[in-house]
């Protein structure tokens, strides 16, 4: 038996949970909203990436996009004894 992650997506149609399951990050069971798992930054976001499950009420073709972006800027530390 394969342990994952349930990642629960509203339909944008008719508003029905489906369920995208995700062997990514820790697997440990757990269930939780997309939204949940973009804000805590999961690692299973990245097991249903891309995938297309269908709606168990009204038959419509949902697919997860993840999109991250990234960064680099200049970065100067706060010289500590300028403060004292």
């Amino acid at each position: 038996m394969s342990c994952f992650d349930s990642i629960f997506v509203r339909c944008p149609k008719c508003g029905e949970q489906i369920e995208f399951q995700s062997k990514s990050g820790d697997c440990r069971m757990k269930e939780m909203s997309l939204a949940r798992c973009v804000h805590t930054q999961d690692k299973a976001i990245f097991g249903v990436a891309d995938t297309v499950e269908e709606c168990p009420k009204c038959g419509t073709k949902v697919k997860v996009f993840v999109n991250f972006t990234a960064f680099a800027e200049e970065f100067e530390e706060d010289d500590e004894e300028d403060e004292e």
